[in-house]
């Protein structure tokens, strides 16, 4: 009582020292986060700020200029086509096409016109001479010049065809003295540039970029990251719908020049939040991190040693220790209380399985044995006067019998489990029948693969040979047997030990039989992690089946 009352006397102490624990950790955890978020969120929202505003700019400017720079591109294209679809020659060509003279003057004109090929059609939009330079551009068909150039149009439409771009300007024949373009049309004039990759190059050195094409009707994502972005620029098919994108992917040495200048400011700080970290962490593995060292180890070792100098501490990790000192003398007691009801447990486990398996053995091996040795006594009685050499001979399987259960309850008295007897399988179930013939006279039948026996481990056939002894006794016993047939077999992977008679079988639900007999059956087949199946043999009798599996291939 007196250790008790001291214990209760040094609580209340306890209790007001554990508060400045806390207030270190609410102090050093507090200053950390809000240094560290308030730094950061700032830092990030000027940097973001200043990033997007150089950025939109620079976009701004750069799609102007891109915008200008295809007008400028496509200026010679424009000029090739309006110029020559307004010559009074082109005019009289297309209503006399002559070869000869459209290789001086077409052929020899697109490459200074930077043009890959062009085609000449009449008024019904049918063509009438075509040159091709570079490419594989696609041609126009008539019906695509009669359904969008009908009326002069100065905009010029895109190709998309075997992975390379084409561009082109369609402008109508008219005579120079129609300078407004309002007369008659004498057809087409059509012209078209491949954008090589050196015309892409020229692009990307006049933007500072690296353009691409992008053949979709959707709009491309565009990603900005470190200085580089991304900006696109609609082309139009012969529909006058979107045919895809001019992707440009630019950089920008003032934007380059402001992220570093904010990884300046970012590496400054990383430094302040890494002093911080270190002034907080120093604190902690001092005030906490060194105390708990020492309970965690006195917690994995079992023992209290490395608490003394802890104990000594009034905060709540000396608390703290001095509980665990005391938790370890109750978990001995307690681990000493367990133990011995573990071991009383196991003891009373294995008495009751002990006895079980006894009484398993007695049932399928002496009780069968001597069943059979009282029947076959039994019935050389009647028959001593009548036919003593038969009567003899039954007497004598019975004293056989007799000695076989000797033999089984001496291992039974020494707590062995009996040895199995001496033979191979088949000779042992032939002699097994044979003994049970002072049951009731019937015809056995034993068909043993050899294979299959020398798959069988001991304690397999151990088993197999109590089970063979219970369903043969049973099919003499309760079915009034005549014919009993035992097979052991291969079948795939498994091994099958089978037991059928004519005998009258079961009367219901042979599956779920409730009798010792072949309860204990099913008991063994359960050990051996066997399947086990009773079933109505046809036209009537009974047929036990186990089905042990094996991991060699047959």
């Amino acid at each position: 009582m007196t250790k008790i009352a001291a214990k209760s006397e040094d609580a209340g102490p306890r209790l007001k020292v554990r508060e400045p624990l806390r207030l270190r950790f609410a102090l050093l955890w507090g200053v950390l986060l809000l240094v560290f978020g308030a730094s950061f969120f700032l830092l990030r929202y000027l940097e973001g700020f200043e990033y997007h505003e150089a950025l939109s700019h620079e976009r701004e400017s750069k799609v102007q200029v891109l915008g200008h720079l295809i007008e400028l591109k496509g200026a010679s294209l424009r000029q090739f086509a309006d110029d020559y679809s307004q010559w009074d020659e082109m005019v009289e060509f297309a209503r006399s096409p002559s070869t000869e003279w459209a290789k001086v003057n077409i052929d020899a004109s697109l490459r200074n016109f930077q043009a890959c090929a062009a085609w000449v059609h009449g008024k019904e939009g049918e063509e009438l001479y075509s040159v091709v330079l570079s490419g594989t551009p696609p041609r126009v068909e008539a019906a695509q010049l009669t359904k969008y150039f009908s009326k002069e149009t100065k905009r010029p439409f895109f190709v998309f065809l075997e992975g390379q771009l084409y561009e082109y300007r369609v402008s109508q024949l008219f005579s120079s003295a129609d300078v407004e373009r309002r007369g008659p049309s004498y057809g087409w004039f059509v012209v078209a540039r491949l954008w090589s990759p050196a015309y892409f190059e020229s692009i990307g050195l006049l933007t500072q970029s690296k353009p691409s094409f992008v053949n979709s009707t959707v709009e491309p994502v565009l990603h900005d990251a470190d200085g580089q972005y991304q900006m696109s620029y609609a082309l139009y098919g012969i529909t006058g719908k979107v045919l895809g994108w001019l992707l440009l992917d630019c950089g920008s040495p003032d934007i380059v020049i402001s992220l570093e200048h904010d990884g300046v400011q970012m590496l400054v700080f990383l430094v302040f939040v890494m002093l911080t970290v270190g002034v907080v962490f120093f604190g902690l593995q001092l005030w906490v991190f060194q105390p708990l060292k020492l309970i965690d180890q006195s917690l994995s070792s079992g023992h209290a040693v490395e608490l003394e100098p802890l104990e000594k501490d009034k905060s709540e990790l000396g608390h703290l220790a001095a509980l665990v000192r005391e938790s370890f003398e109750q978990r001995r007691a307690l681990r000493e209380e367990v133990q011995a009801r573990r071991e009383a447990e196991a003891a009373l486990l294995a008495a009751i399985e002990e006895r079980s398996e006894f009484a398993r053995n007695l049932h399928d091996g002496a009780i069968q044995t001597l069943y059979a040795a009282g029947m076959g006594v039994g019935g050389a009685l009647p028959i001593i006067a009548k036919d003593p050499e038969e009567a003899k001979r039954r007497i004598e399987q019975s004293r056989m019998m007799l000695n076989e259960v000797i033999r089984e309850l001496r291992g039974f008295i020494v707590g062995l489990e009996p040895e199995p007897p001496s033979g191979d399988f088949t000779e042992i179930i032939e002699r097994m029948a044979k003994h049970m013939q002072g049951l009731r006279s019937f015809t056995p039948k034993v068909l043993i693969e050899t294979l299959a026996e020398e798959d069988l481990s001991p304690e397999e056939r151990v088993q197999l040979l109590y089970v063979a002894r219970e369903a043969l006794s049973n099919a003499l016993r309760h079915g009034q047997a005549s014919e009993v047939a035992i097979e052991l077999r291969r079948e795939g992977t498994r091994i099958v030990f089978q037991v059928s008679d004519n005998g009258s079988g079961l009367s219901e639900q042979p599956s779920t039989g409730s009798g010792q007999g072949l309860q204990n059956i099913r008991l063994r087949a359960l050990e051996l992690g066997a399947e086990f199946e009773i079933c109505s043999a046809v036209p009537h009798g009974l047929v036990v089946k186990i089905s042990i599996q094996t991991s060699d291939t047959p």
